[in-house]
């Protein structure tokens, strides 16, 4: 299973991007998604603008479909 430390990181993949932040709590909120999927569990995140939602949830989702 991929780390996701090692997508949302200094070194990860979003890195090279001009605008590019290392954001802990997207992380956060990433690994948090993974652990109610992987338990098969909901979760409700509230987060403000900029926080990374989206990607912290399309990267659990695609990890899952490539069975990272």
């Amino acid at each position: 299973m991929l780390d996701l430390e090692d997508i949302f990181g200094h070194g990860g993949p979003p890195a090279g991007a001009a605008d590019f932040q290392v954001r802990r709590e997207q992380l956060l909120m990433a690994e948090r998604v993974a652990a109610r999927s992987a338990a098969r569990e909901s979760l409700v995140v509230e987060a403000g603008t900029g926080t990374g939602k989206t990607f912290a949830y399309l990267v659990r989702r695609c990890c899952a479909a490539r069975a990272c």
